[in-house]
């Protein structure tokens, strides 16, 4: 039986799952302006080791058509950074973030349109009146 020679090794790396998280709503006052943190996967794992790793795509569909809506070089976004989007109306999303081995992963956004109030009371004359 031989023995395994040096150059015949390998490393074996376990990697987070890249997450979506940290969503803020209404950035800037605008309420089609979403951020969110992205985490994990290959920049997750040379971060602590000191070295900058970048995610390899951001990619915006939109969840009912399934329409790309936008994709994004990733090149400046790493392990903890903040993504600012302005999505072109109200609705949901799906956000998917990869890197560049094998990982990726997901995230529904929904931007609401909003409901207008409609109030009905029973007012002191004895009759109901629109708000």
């Amino acid at each position: 039986m031989s023995k395994a020679a040096p150059d015949e090794s390998f490393i074996a790396v376990y990697l987070n799952p890249i997450s979506i998280s940290n969503v803020q709503h209404n950035v800037g006052g605008d309420p089609q302006t979403v951020s969110f943190t992205v985490n994990g996967g290959v920049p997750e794992f040379y971060k602590y080791r000191g070295v900058t790793r970048y995610y390899d795509e951001i990619e915006i569909k939109d969840a009912f058509t399934g329409s790309v809506v936008e994709t994004m070089s990733a090149n400046s976004y790493t392990e903890g950074s903040t993504v600012t989007v302005t999505f072109p109306e109200r609705s949901q999303y799906i956000v998917k973030v990869k890197d560049n081995i094998s990982c990726e992963n997901d995230a529904k956004i929904s931007l609401s349109q909003g409901i207008n109030c409609i109030c009905f009371g029973y007012n002191f004359f004895g009759s109901w009146r629109k708000y």
